[in-house]
């Protein structure tokens, strides 16, 4: 019974790293460069140089992405960051707010590659996250109000997943960067 149960586990922690690669096919795969976005535009001056940015990142995306000495998972980053920005100058120029974290996420420019030592630092970060994570887990089990109609899954799962992404890492596969992203993650507190 055991043995099926631990089947289950991992069948089910490899159903989830499939689903995020999958989910994930067209998303960035490498360390950015993020330039901060401000939290709202309060004038056109500041809509019309936000728009020059994004342009610059938009540009920048699809100049690498044309690289054929990058890989195939590269490309793809490159030309997911594109649209991202392409979206937000669209939104941009007819009027709509785009969200911080959207514009900082459009503005970043991933670079090629990623060196031996920016991947082993990844893998701390990682490895951070999910100690981060078994510590937000506990401290709310260890509330007795808490505990009581707590769900431990989503900790669980999200450690699970961090997990395999240093695991890809470590063997060297090609990972995209909003996967080691969503594997960086800290699940919030239940309020």
């Amino acid at each position: 019974m055991r043995a099926i149960s631990r089947l289950i586990e991992v069948a089910a922690v490899k159903a989830l790293v499939i689903a995020a690669v999958f989910l994930t096919a067209v998303s960035a795969c490498a360390q950015r460069h993020r330039n901060p976005a401000p939290d709202r535009i309060t004038s056109e001056q500041q809509r019309a140089e936000l728009i020059r940015e994004l342009e610059a990142a938009e540009e920048s995306d699809q100049n690498n992405a044309r690289d054929p000495q990058i890989s195939f998972v590269r490309k793809e980053d490159f030309f997911e960051q594109a649209d991202k920005a392409e979206r937000a100058i669209r939104e941009l120029l007819y009027g709509y707010d785009v969200p911080q974290p959207e514009l900082a996420d459009a503005l970043a420019v991933p670079p090629k590659t990623l060196s031996p030592q920016e991947k082993a630092d990844l893998i701390r970060q990682l490895h951070d996250a999910i100690a981060l994570n078994d510590r937000r887990e506990q401290s709310t089990l260890n509330d007795y109000f808490s505990a009581a109609c707590f769900d431990t899954a989503s900790y669980d799962v999200q450690k699970s997943f961090a997990a395999a992404v240093i695991k890809e890492l470590t063997i060297g596969e090609d990972i995209h960067w909003d996967t080691i992203q969503e594997a960086l993650r800290v699940v919030a507190h239940p309020n």
